[in-house]
């Protein structure tokens, strides 16, 4: 009778990345509590993007873009690809907590979006409203930025809803 143990429904946030890490789905409330609190922190994310975002900010989404696309190209996924550029809108917030914050919800969510860019049309979506984010974050148009991003979350929630409303409770089918 030794170990860790975690009482069901009030893990941390860092033991939720921790069991996500190690490969223990999340449940159906703990995924769409992950949804809720992404398009929360995406979408002030962004809009501060576009007014505090430095030309290293913008170079660095540049790159992003280009191995995205070229992932895409490939039919490969851009799992990987999304993190980093969802990540690069944050750390253009310039609000270090931030990121350090939004990087354990990237640990956490990480099969999810292995199996999400599982279907390249998906990559080639997600690709193209990057692009269009990226022009918003460029010309510093918060509102438009912000719409786009919350159209672009709204189409992972319906995907992540739709999956959970056929599966069981936890997402273990889904995350192998």
């Amino acid at each position: 009778k030794s170990g860790i143990y975690m009482a069901d429904g009030h893990a941390s946030v860092e033991a939720l990345a921790l069991c996500a890490q190690l490969g223990i789905p999340l449940t159906a409330g703990d995924v769409q509590e992950t949804s809720e609190m992404r398009h929360i922190h995406e979408v002030a994310a962004i809009r501060l993007a576009c007014e505090r975002r430095s030309d290293e900010n913008l170079d660095r989404l540049r790159e992003i873009l280009t191995a995205e696309a070229a992932h895409v190209a490939a039919g490969e996924s851009m799992s990987e690809d999304d993190r980093l550029f969802h990540g690069e809108i944050v750390r253009a917030t310039q609000n270090g907590v931030f990121a350090r914050m939004v990087t354990i919800f990237y640990a956490m969510t990480r099969q999810q979006r292995a199996v999400y860019f599982r279907d390249a049309a998906r990559g080639r979506q997600s690709h193209a409203e990057h692009v269009l984010m990226f022009a918003a974050i460029d010309r510093r148009d918060s509102a438009a930025a912000a719409d786009l991003m919350a159209a672009h979350l709204q189409g992972a929630d319906s995907y992540w809803r739709q999956l959970i409303s056929q599966t069981a409770p936890d997402l273990a089918g889904a995350a192998r």
